[in-house]
């Protein structure tokens, strides 16, 4: 006789208001001229796979059958695990630490462990919350009659992955003409890397080009090529745009490293008129990013952006961005490129640095 008795209900409401806003933004970015439409659709189907994927856990004891029973309810269906209780050895509640620019953070989840070492957590994510996940593990324990240890092990990891992480890809001679390596054009040091997000073996490259000549130490300046027909930034994008610039650079491979200051960064509206009806420039010096973007600075950038108009909803968007950093110079591109465009593409580079 089934003898069912819930003793945990985790409804992850918060995390559902979460993707629920982050595929309302990931709609408003498809829609605005401000990103690639494909940046959108990752915001987009990163916030929709928490509302639909992640799915309420219920934990039963079902004393008639021996039997822990959970229950994971998602929009894609219910999946139920049982689990002889006389197999369960202990409950922990697994910590994960994570540091950053922005400090150290610690999640939790609760575990179970088998007899045979397997283990078994409610949830393969982390999330915060230490005395609730300590309730469910106690919660547990008391119904089974077993021990545990809360936050006995330490695991330190990254977290997940970042869509925008990029590997170098092979073969980069044969695929685009030019091998990696430094090399020179008219004294210009320079040297040209392709990538693949990590996330698609195919698709649109970013193809960044970068100069140890000239650099920045103690700041950045970052200029993105806008889509046509953008004005300034107005209302809900002035308000996004530390969070908006942050993910762009982080499709070109650039973390806070590359940019020292950032969290004061802002943008430069008063700059060359040319540029910025092309460009968005944003910088933690504003003095330092007026001083380097001199009329021969500025004019292969407006001639570029010229040729290489980024229209809404073009299928082969070549977004061009340029970062002045304590790294160096790069000037990077998304998409697909010809031979002739690769070549246009370091022929910039030079000229940006010959600019300074």
């Amino acid at each position: 006789m089934s003898e069912r008795k819930q003793i945990i209900r985790d409804f992850p409401v918060f995390l559902y208001i979460f993707g629920a806003g982050f595929a309302a933004v990931g709609l408003w970015l498809f829609f605005s001229l401000f990103a690639p439409w494909w940046v959108g659709g990752i915001f987009f189907l990163c916030g929709a796979a928490l509302v639909v994927f992640v799915p309420v856990v219920t934990v039963f004891v079902d004393r008639g059958r021996g039997l822990l029973v959970i229950e994971r309810l998602s929009l894609t269906g219910k999946r139920v695990q049982e689990i002889p209780t006389d197999q369960i050895a202990s409950v922990y509640v697994d910590q994960r630490v994570s540091s950053d620019e922005d400090g150290t953070s610690y999640t939790y989840r609760v575990v179970l462990v088998l007899d045979n070492g397997e283990e078994v957590p409610l949830r393969k994510s982390s999330s915060s919350g230490r005395k609730q996940k300590v309730r469910w593990a106690d919660a547990i324990r008391e119904e089974i009659g077993v021990s545990g240890v809360d936050e006995d092990r330490l695991s330190i990891r990254e977290g997940l992955e970042q869509a925008f992480a990029l590997n170098p890809i092979q073969d980069q001679e044969e695929k685009i003409g030019i091998a990696p390596g430094v090399q020179e054009s008219n004294g210009v040091h320079w040297q040209l890397e392709t990538f693949n997000y990590a996330s698609a073996s195919q698709g649109a490259p970013v193809h960044r080009w970068s100069s140890t000549d000239i650099d920045t130490p103690n700041d950045f300046v970052f200029i993105v090529q806008k889509v046509e027909g953008m004005g300034e930034q107005r209302g809900l994008m002035k308000l996004a745009g530390k969070f908006l610039f942050k993910t762009s650079m982080q499709m070109y491979g650039f973390d806070e490293s590359f940019a020292p200051g950032l969290q004061n960064a802002k943008i430069v509206e008063n700059v060359d008129k040319r540029l910025a009806e092309n460009y968005f420039v944003y910088t933690s010096n504003p003095v330092l990013a007026r001083q380097l973007l001199n009329p021969w600075m500025v004019m292969p950038l407006v001639s570029w952006s010229a040729r290489y108009e980024l229209r809404p909803r073009d299928q082969e968007m070549h977004q061009l961005a340029v970062l002045f950093s304590p790294y160096g110079l790069y000037v990077s591109q998304l998409g697909q490129l010809d031979q002739a465009e690769v070549d246009e593409l370091i022929a910039l580079g030079v000229e940006l640095v010959r600019a300074k």
